[in-house]
């Protein structure tokens, strides 16, 4: 199993994290603008001529890129990473999901426990939010006990 003993590099997530907290700035945005930058600390400061060659980039959209990103949501986030025992992978990260990468829209981040097989023929994820109530994680707790009889 392929475990997460080397954290991706802490500027790429943080800039990730500050993009995905800016309104009009979704998934497909981010990864069209990914696609031409490589690392999401030369999005926002790159020039509008170059933004503007990139398919979906308008100049709404890159008003939107120079705002100010919410700068308190991205140390929770980052906060609440270095306190527990949840990961934090980018679809750009070595140990992103490969299966997951064939699905039409997947997601940019995911937050996770556990390790991860190195095959993935077989297996399931559980997904959801990082914030259940009791009710949510019992009814989890019994779908995934059901999972692991079958």
């Amino acid at each position: 199993m392929a475990d997460f003993s080397t954290p991706p590099d802490p500027a790429f997530l943080t800039e990730l994290l500050r993009l995905l907290t800016l309104p009009g700035i979704g998934p497909g945005r981010i990864r069209s603008l990914m696609g031409v930058f490589r690392h999401p600390a030369l999005i926002r400061d790159a020039p509008t001529r170059q933004l503007l060659r990139i398919p979906g980039i308008d100049r709404k959209t890159i008003l939107l890129l120079r705002q100010q990103p919410d700068e308190e949501a991205v140390r929770y986030q980052l906060r609440r990473l270095s306190e527990g025992d949840v990961r934090c992978i980018s679809l750009w990260d070595e140990t992103y999901p490969a299966p997951l990468k064939d699905i039409a829209d997947p997601p940019l981040v995911l937050f996770c426990r556990g390790a991860f097989p190195e095959h993935w023929q077989n297996c399931v994820a559980v997904v959801g939010t990082r914030n259940p109530t009791g009710y949510g994680r019992s009814v989890t707790l019994e779908l995934v006990r059901g999972l692991i009889r079958a």
